[in-house]
């Protein structure tokens, strides 16, 4: 799905007097900026769904008897229509067609905006983590540890990879749960351990984000935590952990102990 599709589909949300949130000049998006910026984009999304529910699935009208006298329905019998008109709507569960418009439109938001909430220059804990995995992926770093699984390793880094270059928070999460998911299957299925937690996917990780040499990890994981839905960061919260301890540990690793 593109631009000319959501500009056909929904040109209301295109409209000059609606771009203020899609026109990003007037707000500070660098992630070290304290502003309220993310809760404002999740509002947002939110007004976009209530927008698109209501062109896709028009509200199912509530029947409510007539006033016997006038034929028309009283102060309070249009109140209680109204309440039965949200109840109704309450109970209405939106369909995958429709959770799939949501997701689009989100995914479309933030590619617009991505440059803007994402600046190009990294800050210093990503050029630490950077030249950190650099040096240390030169001198084969633990490589001795990783001999029995490292042609396995590659499947990790191109999940980093893509979690890297991803311009929504929800494909960097479902990038960073591919990470994981290979990670859990190299631990089970070739180590054989049969509960890996946070002593297995750690140094294993660690491993993995060293031969990716990833620019903006740091960055990156911040993007994740403030503009993730909170919902679907919960599935990630455990991810998120270890990545964010692998990259304590490289921030604060001493080169000079490596030879």
């Amino acid at each position: 799905m593109n631009r000319r599709f959501f500009i056909k589909r929904f040109p209301n949300i295109f409209k000059p007097e609606n771009k203020h949130f899609l026109q990003t000049d007037d707000h500070p998006f660098k992630l070290e900026a304290k502003c309220d910026f993310p809760s404002q984009l999740k509002k947002y999304a939110e007004h976009l769904k209530v927008f698109i529910r209501k062109e896709l699935m028009p509200e199912k009208n509530v029947s409510t008897p007539l006033s016997k006298k006038s034929g028309k329905l009283s102060a309070s019998e249009k109140e209680k229509r109204a309440e039965a008109q949200r109840e109704a709507n309450k109970k209405e569960n939106d369909p995958p067609l429709l959770e799939a418009y949501f997701e689009e439109t989100v995914n479309y938001l933030y590619r617009r905006i991505y440059h803007k909430l994402f600046p190009p220059d990294p800050n210093d804990p990503d050029l630490k983590i950077y030249v950190v995995c650099r040096n240390l992926k030169e001198k084969n770093y633990e490589k001795s540890k990783y001999e029995d699984v490292d042609k396995f390793i590659p499947e990790m880094v191109e999940a980093l990879m893509e979690f890297e270059s991803q311009t929504c928070p929800n494909g960097k999460a479902e990038a960073i749960l591919k990470c994981f998911s290979s990670c859990n299957w190299i631990n089970v299925y070739v180590r054989g351990k049969t509960d890996p937690g946070m002593d297995e996917f750690l140094p294993m990780f660690t491993y993995a984000l060293i031969q990716q040499t990833p620019m903006r990890m740091s960055s990156n994981i911040e993007f994740l935590k403030l503009y993730l839905d909170d919902k679907k960061f919960q599935n990630v919260s455990f991810q998120v952990s270890i990545v964010e301890a692998a990259c304590e540990f490289l921030i604060n690793f001493d080169l000079s102990t490596v030879k």
